[in-house]
């Protein structure tokens, strides 16, 4: 019942019940009384069931209903005439909006109702073991569970691990919409799409020169079994032992033909793979940017494509994560997440970011604005660009509404601006390409600049942001204002000191705090945390002071110290950056 994987998908088992089916019926109609009453989520289900179970007319419909009560039940004057497919939909975006609820109404998990089938007709049972050996299965437990034989491999790990640890494999949308915590992963990612759990390490790789001018090479070894993501590509990988492993981008051009005679379309990056034993990878995590949750598409149009010899191969994903493909085994040289064209193609939702940079080697106040798929390698090969040649980032929320390829997109603002060219083209760009950006040119800055992000096509607000005179300042020693008398230091010199005091511990409360303090009026939005984890007290200060600017640096640093009990130091920064301006 999880709604990126039927069991049979999953774990290869040869008893398929379908999604949501129960003894008398299915399950939207055994429970309707129980659901209509009780399902509190009701606006995140008609969001998610928009533009595919639902006609815009019907969304709208319903949505007019003054109470849950009354949603749910107009919606369920729909039911009863859906067949099977729609039901299974429904299901399916109840589990990811309400879980809790929907498992009490089913009772018995369908690996408790059928143990017995499934002990006995099961097969690929090693993979099974795997998958669970990721989380639960100490290594020594599982090395003996492997040599005893596949007649009793059923009935060990039931054995030794509750019913809910041994379905959080296949239950992937109750382990993930639950997790709520700080380990849970890519949760500030997408509004429609959940949490993946995160894997049980991130790695930072050895960068070498590639084989290609002015391409990287990153290169990591796993001294043991575990599960690993890449800090770098946020390429993912379950290893049964020791393995080393060397992986770099590759160019989708050589591959784009054959990519269209086939209809498909890119999905991911596409990496060129190396391992020594091939044979020590159980699992290999693709990063994709398709949001799954915001449109037509779903996961059984995903394949992984593999390149051998310059030849094309598709693979089925053994699951698909909300920002990850899965494949077990894999055999290693290019492999890339694509998605089957079609009519989804117009509607298929693709997880979209914004970054926003000031070039100062330009005249007056120039803005450089990108619009692409949020993959980790697009933002950093952008932003290692943007740095050469002196520009600062302007850090503004990034995250967009869900977008599709080929629509065009255009910037709008009340303020006298000249934007170059009027719209850009939504499209995917490898890593190693230069990336379209639009330039958004004014001759001042007083007060502050509106810009929003529009679909030509509707007219659509995908993004918006409000960029202020301090959000676009530059410190350097001849405009740096000075402070503590006759120290010589500038404000941002008073805030690096406080923040390189920080002992180890301090610093991660520091950074956990800065996510959640309260903002002034004017300021909406925190520096992101996916910026803050490996920045260290240097790369801290500018965040700071490029989000805030440099006087509200001060003030949140000190209010997020204060928050922590570091009195003393917030109070020691107040003085040390007052002195100075009085």
């Amino acid at each position: 019942m999880d709604y990126y994987a039927t069991p049979t998908t999953l774990y290869n088992v040869q008893v398929w019940i379908p999604c949501g089916e129960e003894a008398g019926g299915h399950f939207v109609d055994l429970h309707r009384e129980q659901l209509i009453q009780r399902f509190s989520e009701v606006d995140a289900v008609l969001k998610l069931l928009r533009g595919h179970t639902l006609t815009p007319e019907q969304y709208q419909s319903i949505s007019t209903g003054r109470s849950n009560v009354e949603k749910m039940q107009k919606l369920y004057e729909l039911v009863p005439s859906w067949g099977r497919e729609r039901k299974d939909q429904f299901h399916r975006v109840l589990c990811i909006t309400n879980r809790a609820l929907v498992d009490e109404l089913e009772g018995e998990h369908f690996v408790v109702r059928y143990r017995e089938q499934l002990i006995q007709r099961a097969s690929s049972v090693d993979r099974i073991l795997g998958m669970l050996h990721r989380d639960k299965l100490r290594y020594d437990e599982q090395n003996k569970l492997w040599m005893e034989g596949h007649s009793s491999h059923m009935e060990a790990p039931h054995d030794q691990i509750s019913t809910e640890e041994l379905t959080s494999a296949s239950a992937g949308v109750r382990r993930r919409s639950e997790d709520a915590t700080s380990g849970s992963w890519g949760k500030d990612r997408c509004d429609l799409c959940h949490r993946e759990k995160n894997f049980a390490e991130e790695v930072k790789p050895e960068i070498l020169p590639g084989p290609e001018e002015n391409q990287k090479l990153y290169r990591v070894h796993f001294p043991q079994a575990g599960s690993f993501r890449c800090s770098e590509t946020e390429l993912g990988f379950e290893v049964r032992a020791a393995v080393t492993l060397k992986y770099n981008y590759e160019s989708w051009h050589c591959h784009q033909t054959e990519l269209d005679m086939q209809q498909w379309m890119i999905a991911g990056p596409l990496f060129n793979i190396w391992a020594e034993p091939a044979g020590a990878v159980a699992a290999l995590y693709l990063p994709h940017f398709m949001c799954l949750a915001g449109g037509e598409a779903g996961v059984s149009q995903m394949r992984m494509a593999h390149f051998v010899d310059g030849r094309m191969t598709l693979e089925e994903p053994t699951r698909v994560m909300p920002f990850h493909a899965v494949l077990e085994n894999p055999r290693f040289s290019l492999w890339g997440a694509i998605l089957k064209k079609g009519k989804a193609m117009l509607s298929s939702s693709i997880h979209g970011i914004t970054l926003l940079y000031r070039a100062l080697r330009a005249e007056n106040i120039t803005l450089h604005l990108y619009l692409i798929p949020d993959i980790l390698p697009l933002r950093k090969v952008i932003d290692d660009n943007e740095r050469k040649y002196k520009s600062i980032r302007v850090r503004k929320p990034p995250t967009t509404k869900p977008l599709t390829y080929g629509s065009h997109y255009a910037v709008s603002s009340t303020s006298n601006v000249e934007i170059t060219p009027e719209e850009l083209e939504f499209c995917y760009v490898d890593p190693q390409d230069e990336h379209p950006y639009m330039e958004i040119y004014t001759q001042s800055l007083v007060d502050k600049l509106e810009l929003s992000l529009v679909k030509q096509s509707d007219r659509q607000l995908i993004w918006k942001a409000l960029v202020r005179p301090g959000d676009i300042e530059h410190s350097s020693p001849s405009t740096e204002r000075h402070t503590g008398g006759g120290t010589g230091k500038t404000m941002k010199d008073h805030l690096l000191d406080t923040l390189k005091n920080l002992l180890e511990a301090e610093m991660k409360e520091f950074k956990s705090k800065l996510t959640d303090i309260k903002l002034e009026k004017g300021y909406h939005s925190h520096v992101p945390r996916c910026d803050l984890e490996k920045a260290d007290a240097v790369e801290l200060t500018e965040l700071l002071i490029s989000h805030y600017g440099e006087h509200y640096a001060v003030r949140v640093t000190t209010m997020v110290l204060d928050a922590i009990n570091q009195r003393d130091r917030a109070e020691r920064l107040r003085r040390a950056t007052v002195a100075g301006q009085e």
